[in-house]
């Protein structure tokens, strides 16, 4: 095996201390994470703060952490049944990927346009009452062939007048199909050269451009470049539990994990680092640790898991509707903030995930390749 290249060979049993398939623990996380989401813009919506539960944008970054993940330890479990020396395995992997994002997608684009009008008026009522919150009625009321295509394409993330122009919180969606469209590259390139070099290059270029665009007013993280660091994380992880054999490449593998994670000068996304790898050890860490595991791979976990990007996408044009229905009750606004918070969060979780019940079943599930 040739020192600093990642081609280890998945068939040994000593580089992953995973079951090949579904990472149970990550179920949690992802549905953890969604439900994070919509607790923080539950916060946002009924003016209230709860520290921790208002940084979601910790949740989003635990996304592309898991995702980053998911992929490079998939792209060795299948390395053997798809080879991606070949065409066929790229043209595969962005079928799948696309299949798995794009139909339940367009169908909740299309369902927001058409309610885009009502939504706006519910959102005119709320910022009556609240007038922190911030409306913009073009996020709402732009059917124009720009937009449209924009978003059918998910080229939107890349431009900055166009990032928010949907119901959905999407803009991580599109980012999430740049880097599916990245990822063979990447991985090619961490394969022919030394993998460190390789993250310490593509962290310093993508560091200058993420300035670059901040500067030029991208008021969320969309483009590539702007949150690579992040991907890079999770797909550090799995490099690190996949080649276990090689304790210098595990080990370089997780210091690069953890090197990123301090960079970004949050102290959550550094523990968000370090739980995913005691999860990747439950048995050697101690039965806390295994109990966590066991909590996060549970049927109620994937359940949430499962309901995750539908309810992602679909909890925003809920909660609208639900806070706008809570503005016209009198006593609502006596509440203090903690139970006006509370209403408006429960009610948008049995909403949200009983609609996201069907979704999945009739929509998502046919695009699960």
């Amino acid at each position: 095996m040739e020192k600093g290249k990642l081609n280890a060979p998945a068939s040994d049993p000593r580089n992953s201390p995973l079951k090949e398939g579904r990472l149970p623990f990550l179920d949690g996380l992802r549905g953890l994470a969604a439900v994070w989401v919509i607790a923080d813009h539950s916060l946002y919506f009924t003016n209230s703060d709860i520290k921790f539960v208002n940084r979601g944008d910790i949740a989003v970054d635990l996304f592309m952490i898991m995702s980053g993940f998911l992929m490079a330890y998939h792209y060795y479990s299948r390395k053997d049944k798809e080879p991606w020396g070949e065409p066929r395995t790229w043209f595969k992997f962005y079928v799948r990927r696309s299949f798995r994002i794009a139909p339940l997608y367009y169908v909740l684009l299309a369902v927001f346009m058409l309610l885009g009008p009502m939504t706006d008026q519910w959102r005119n009522e709320i910022a009556r009452h609240y007038a922190f919150v911030p409306k913009d009625s073009v996020r709402y009321l732009d059917h124009s062939f720009q937009n449209i295509l924009m978003h059918v394409s998910f080229l939107f993330g890349m431009f900055k007048d166009y990032v928010t122009r949907t119901t959905m919180p999407d803009w991580s969606i599109s980012l999430e199909m740049q880097f599916y469209f990245a990822f063979p590259f990447l991985m090619l390139i961490f394969r022919r050269y030394y993998f460190v070099i390789a993250i310490v290059v593509l962290y310093a270029v993508s560091y200058k451009i993420n300035a670059f665009l901040y500067h030029d007013g991208y008021q969320k993280p969309s483009v590539l470049p702007m949150s690579l660091h992040f991907f890079m994380m999770g797909m550090l992880l799995a490099f690190f539990s996949r080649f276990r054999a090689d304790r210098l490449k595990a080990a370089t593998a997780l210091v690069l994990a953890f090197g990123l994670a301090w960079l970004t000068q949050e102290r959550f996304v550094v523990a968000l680092v370090l739980l995913i790898t005691l999860l990747l050890n439950p048995n050697s860490i101690g039965r806390p640790v295994r109990c966590v595991a066991h909590m996060l791979g549970s049927r109620f976990s994937t359940w949430l898991a499962d309901m995750s990007y539908s309810a992602y996408l679909l909890h925003l044009g809920v909660m609208i509707p639900i806070t706008y229905l809570c503005s016209h009750w009198d006593a609502y606004h006596q509440m203090p903030g903690c139970l006006r918070f509370l209403m408006v969060f429960v009610l948008t979780m049995i909403a949200t995930y009983s609609l996201s019940s069907v979704l999945f079943e009739y929509i998502e599930k046919n695009g699960i390749l």
